[in-house]
């Protein structure tokens, strides 16, 4: 992706067989503490593999958790550095995509994990031209803990979405691609503040790497309401 930063000697390594699970928070003054480490209730020798490791990545301080996704990491940049050239092309009216102070992570596109894309229908249009999407996330993202899918609205909210989703569309690449996940900005003040007043923020965002016109329409799958 134009403009991420190749992850430093040393570290690059590492983080080649790392696994992609989400972002952290950095502190204020750009350095990381290691948080309390997820594998510590994960001790037996089968459960090993869901250890999360944290790695320190350029001068933001952002780390990647490893829970064994097997998603490796091959560039990674700060989402503040990340809105830079949205910024730069639209100036007051572009919303920061990514929250400034977590980790925007180019890596592979998730075999393990059931993909989706939301998006608005013109009615004046068919929903086949308009289903496919660069901007998806995991479908566990949007379910509640009950199973049951949150509303238009919620996900609006998570995501900031400019406009209310209508539908619903599984995404299934049918070759290798590589996408970036990073942390959806929003109005809160830890997703970033009032610079992106769409939704709250928060929700796991994933973007496919490639021009938008140029994704295959059948990788989206089976379109439907929300």
């Amino acid at each position: 992706m134009k403009g991420l930063t190749v992850v430093a000697k040393g570290v690059g390594k590492k983080l080649a067989r790392a696994n992609v699970a989400d972002a952290g928070n950095v502190k204020p003054d750009g350095k990381y503490s290691k948080p309390t480490d997820p594998a510590d209730t994960f001790r037996s020798p089968k459960d090993k593999k869901l250890r999360a490791d944290t790695e320190h990545s350029q001068q933001t301080g952002t780390f990647v958790k490893n829970e064994g996704r097997n998603n490796p990491v091959h560039k990674i940049k700060s989402g503040g550095d990340a809105n830079k050239p949205g910024a730069e092309k639209h100036g007051d009216k572009y919303k920061p995509e990514h929250v400034p102070n977590k980790s925007v992570v180019l890596t592979d596109f998730p075999k393990d994990k059931e993909m989706v894309h939301v998006f608005n229908v013109d009615p004046r249009r068919t929903i086949d031209s308009q289903k496919a999407g660069e901007w998806v996330m995991p479908k566990s993202e949007i379910t509640r803990a009950n199973g049951s899918m949150m509303s238009a609205a919620e996900i609006q909210q998570k995501f900031s979405l400019p406009d209310m989703p209508t539908h619903i569309v599984d995404v299934k690449p049918t070759r290798a691609v590589q996408a970036t996940v990073s942390t959806a900005a929003g109005k809160l003040p830890e997703n970033g503040g009032a610079a992106n007043h769409f939704g709250a923020g928060g929700g796991q965002q994933w973007r496919i790497q490639g021009n938008k016109e140029d994704l295959p329409v059948d990788w989206f799958e089976n379109p439907r309401p929300l």
